[in-house]
């Protein structure tokens, strides 16, 4: 019984995480606002955020020579790796 009422308690915790790790992105102004998915990935469009983090981070513009840079910042794994386009 003891088990039981454990393995239910930890499924309603992983529940109630996963709820309010929140999910979002405004309609009608998407494309200027971050977009979350359960703290796993975040898109943040035109960021041009330049501060320098403990975090892996990885620049279009070290990969590749670009004329149209977007400012577009992706972070996945809670911001531990980084993907920027400036």
């Amino acid at each position: 019984m003891k088990k039981k009422n454990t393995s239910l308690y930890l499924v309603f915790i992983a529940t109630l995480a996963l709820m309010m790790s929140g999910c979002g992105s405004d309609k009608q102004y998407a494309a200027n606002k971050d977009t979350h998915f359960l703290g796993l990935m975040k898109s943040r469009p035109g960021s041009f955020d330049t501060r320098d983090t403990t975090a892996i981070t990885l620049k279009t513009d070290e990969i590749t020579t670009q004329d149209n840079i977007s400012g577009d910042e992706v972070s996945l794994v809670w911001g531990l790796i980084r993907f920027q386009d400036y």
